[in-house]
């Protein structure tokens, strides 16, 4: 969505007129993926030695197999999605089928404009019914960085340190993961492969971490923030 988005003209006027939305996927591959669903927490955009990244929170749904996982997404894979084919149903009974470009108005939807208010209701009745993209991100590994499974917790924050330097001159992304029974796990991830190394218990076993943040000084080691 465009920060300059004012909402449209007329009926339109309180509606996003930039609004898209693509789904992130987080599962396990096989014939029958496993899928984890709901974004429980998001880092914030940064840069590993793979590019812009952001890492993330999944869980299922409540009614599911009790799990969670990590997964991470390429910025680049998020932006190619936002630029592929929409998603759409010719009518409601019918499956989601990519829309063909030629079925696009002149100003592709979602592209910022200069004045939001000028757009015409064609683009605008496009964007009511069209939003989401045809084309799932996919993980930057193809596979959850770390899955925990047990009904009595779950993974609940995540904070990154990126391109954390090793001993042999390379590079690791250090993501710090918060869970329902107040534990701060410490992840490795370095050259696709991802390892717990530590574990905190931050608070009593019935307070949930609600939020973390790696915090840093200039000229000084980071600090990771409960």
């Amino acid at each position: 969505m465009c920060k300059n988005d004012q909402g449209g003209p007329h009926t339109f006027r309180n509606k996003w007129t930039t609004f898209l939305k693509t789904r992130l996927n987080c599962s396990v591959a096989g014939n029958y993926p496993f899928y984890f669903d709901e974004i429980q927490s998001m880092s914030n955009v940064v840069t590993t030695g793979d590019g812009d990244m952001v890492f993330g929170i999944f869980n299922t749904p409540d009614n599911s197999i009790p799990g969670s996982a990590v997964c991470s997404f390429r910025m680049s894979d998020i932006k190619e999605s936002f630029e592929g084919a929409f998603k759409s149903q010719s009518h409601a009974n019918a499956n989601w089928l990519p829309l063909d470009d030629r079925d696009l108005p002149e100003d592709r939807p979602g592209s910022c404009h200069n004045d939001s208010r000028s757009l015409d209701e064609k683009h605008l009745n496009f964007l009511k019914e069209n939003m989401l993209m045809d084309r799932a991100v996919p993980t930057s590994i193809h596979l959850p960085h770390y899955i925990k499974t047990s009904p009595h917790e779950r993974l609940t924050a995540i904070a990154v340190e990126p391109a954390v330097a090793t001993a042999n001159g390379e590079t690791a992304d250090i993501l710090f993961v918060g869970t329902t029974r107040g534990r701060v796990l410490k992840l490795a991830s370095y050259r696709g492969q991802t390892n717990l190394i530590e574990e905190l218990q931050v608070f009593p076993l019935h307070v949930a971490v609600s939020n973390l943040l790696v915090a840093r000084e200039t000229g000084q080691q980071a600090k990771l923030v409960v």
